[in-house]
């Protein structure tokens, strides 16, 4: 027998067979997301909608001069898929292929959380395909237009967000399995999967570490007040591991950003709901309505909802992440409410765990009330993406 054929077992077609037939719902569920996503976004890539186009020109700047900017994950993909292309039609096309991979990614991250036993595969499948779509609920003040000035767990105009949000949620797992078995090597591989969800956008991550240090130095004074030396010496090391590489990133970005020294350099500001009331006449009405679903799933299943360690974690990545939004602004690109991005992804994750709460419950009264909000969440968000793609001019986000 060859050493190849030890390393890489021959492919043995019945065993292929059942691995298809017993996950079937999901190969179905990957390749609609697949053509879809795909679809949609060669449409949105194509016309340089939005932050498509600038974040194309981005990329043609990184082939054509070698420059990049303090996150640049996503355009080196696009280059790299391209081929390295100058031509916008084949950089549209890397682009589209890029953040379709991006969104099959985060669903089969989702069907790993939602899917754990595959004894609720119909169950996995609609909640899978409703995380895709799933928007804030309407609000008064400018109905029926949902997007800006709320809090979402998706949107389709920005592909740095649709780039990161796998990256996002691997992170958050990861963490999740470090917390409840830590070892050196898995703080060394979350601390740089960190580094690379930094790379591709800093905001989930700089909402994150924070929670996850509270975490963390918890434990230290714990076994500080135990007096278990060793076990404390392993969590400081963990910490290294987890916080070193992250926060140098983070101040490396930081100082690419805002550091310059020309009139034009922006730089981070203290004022509170300034960016948000921009796009908001009501915050707190923009924050319930963002996370409805979530919200309403807790009130319904407190007690599940109080014992499950992960989803405490990620209530709290979301309010620290809120905080930021409502707290700090760029004085002069304030327009653009970077610091809203963090509790986009932090949603997603909120809504995600939600999911996998109701995929334990039976059938009955507040099953069907939680499944009910995330309908509507899911058919304001589709309502979006139509107006998004079908619109005449499509350089303008439907808010």
């Amino acid at each position: 027998m060859s050493m190849c054929a030890v390393l890489v077992p021959e492919a043995n077609p019945e065993t292929i067979t059942t691995w298809l037939t017993r996950h079937r719902s999901l190969v179905a569920l990957t390749i609609a997301v697949a053509l879809f996503h795909f679809a949609a976004f060669a449409t949105l890539c194509d016309v340089g909608s939005w932050d498509h186009g600038p974040h194309q020109k981005v990329v043609l700047d990184m082939t054509t001069d070698g420059r990049v900017g303090s996150y640049f994950l996503y355009h080196l993909c696009v280059a790299l898929v391209s081929g390295w292309s100058r031509s916008p039609s084949v950089l549209a096309t890397g682009a589209a292929l890029v953040l379709t991979g991006a969104v099959v990614a985060r669903t089969l991250l989702s069907w790993r959380v939602l899917d754990t036993d595959g004894t609720r595969p119909a169950r996995a499948v609609a909640f899978s395909m409703a995380l895709l779509f799933a928007m804030p609920l309407w609000n008064w003040w400018k109905f029926p237009k949902v997007y800006l000035g709320q809090i979402t767990p998706n949107i389709w105009h920005n592909p740095t967000t649709t780039f990161a949000m796998p990256l996002c949620v691997a992170v958050f797992l990861m963490a999740v399995s470090f917390l409840r078995q830590a070892g050196m090597w898995k703080a060394v591989a979350l601390g740089l999967l960190t580094v690379a969800c930094t790379l591709a956008k800093p905001n989930y991550v700089i909402a994150f570490v924070p929670c996850l240090a509270v975490v963390m130095t918890w434990r230290v004074a714990r076994s500080l007040a135990a007096r278990r030396r060793e076990e404390t010496t392993k969590t400081i090391l963990h910490m290294i591991c987890l916080f070193g590489p992250v926060l140098i990133g983070l101040v490396v970005q930081f100082l690419f950003t805002f550091a310059g020294r020309t009139d034009n350099d922006d730089r981070v500001i203290f004022a509170p709901l300034r960016a948000w009331g921009q796009y908001s006449p009501n915050v707190p009405a923009s924050v319930v309505l963002g996370i409805a679903f979530p919200l309403v799933t807790l009130l319904l299943y407190p007690r599940e909802t109080w014992a499950d360690r992960r989803t405490l974690l990620a209530w709290s990545v979301l309010a620290v992440a809120i905080a930021q939004f409502a707290l700090f602004a760029e004085e002069k690109r304030m327009s653009a409410a970077n610091f809203a991005w963090g509790s986009y992804f932090a949603d997603y994750v909120l809504f995600l765990l939600a999911c996998a709460l109701l995929m334990k419950q039976n059938v009955g009264p507040r099953f069907i009330a939680a499944v009910s909000v995330l309908a509507l969440h899911t058919i304001a968000g589709a309502l979006h993406l139509g107006a998004y793609l079908m619109g005449p001019v499509r350089t303008w986000v439907p808010d």
